[in-house]
């Protein structure tokens, strides 16, 4: 009995694991693609065989069962369902083409694509996986170089500021230059002449003097 109930066990074993070969994928592809343009992931089976079947398009490797992060699912007649209007089944549904067409691509959408078609039968589904590539077009590498420099100061923004800085800074010492020269500069000094500070020192002292004096009432008598 023992022996017997070992042979069935083995028995079982070999027809799982026959039935998860069976269910296994189907076939897989490379598809390299540019953003902003069209592109078709390849999935087919036999229809004329087995007439129109439900299937769906999902995002990552396919499971056991149904699709992962489910992009696309279609019954037998028409899609019942679509993540974004730009997932279509374009190919001749009546010949069992239910590749998936994706229009202007986009460079988030590189991945794995898995197609499930449900076959009837256990573990009979047909099942493809296709790895999308998806690199920049001259208008995405474009926008991409200008966002890269967008960061950076254009020199013009930083001379401009400086420049308005040392022109007001050598309005103030030239027009400092010209008040000192009328206070304090004898009126017969030469072009050009500065006298030093112990000068002017004495120049503004008598100055004051004359001033003073000028305000001392005359004696006309």
């Amino acid at each position: 009995m023992g022996v017997l109930a070992n042979c069935r066990c083995v028995t079982f074993g070999c027809m799982v694991g026959f039935c998860l070969l069976l269910g296994g994928v189907g076939g897989t592809t490379t598809v390299t693609a540019t953003a902003g343009q069209d592109v078709t992931l390849p999935c087919s089976y036999d229809a004329v065989y087995y007439g129109r079947l439900a299937l769906c398009w999902g995002r990552g490797p396919i499971p056991n069962s149904g699709c992962n992060s489910e992009v696309l699912k279609a019954d037998s007649r028409s899609v019942v369902s679509r993540q974004s209007e730009r997932y279509r089944l374009m190919g001749d549904l009546n010949r069992g083409d239910v590749s998936l067409t994706i229009l202007q691509v986009q460079l988030s959408e590189s991945g794995i694509y898995g197609c499930r078609v449900d076959i009837p039968g256990w573990f009979n589904d047909h099942k493809h996986e296709t790895t999308l590539s998806v690199v920049a077009g001259e208008t995405e590498r474009k926008v991409r170089a200008e966002d890269l420099h967008g960061d950076k100061v254009h020199p013009a923004v930083v001379a401009v500021p400086v420049l308005i800085i040392v022109a007001a800074i050598a309005l103030g010492v030239t027009w400092r230059i010209r008040r000192l020269s009328v206070n304090v500069w004898p009126a017969d000094s030469p072009a050009g002449f500065a006298p030093s500070t112990s000068k002017r020192n004495h120049i503004q002292r008598r100055r004051r003097k004359e001033a003073k004096a000028q305000s001392l009432p005359h004696d006309n008598g």
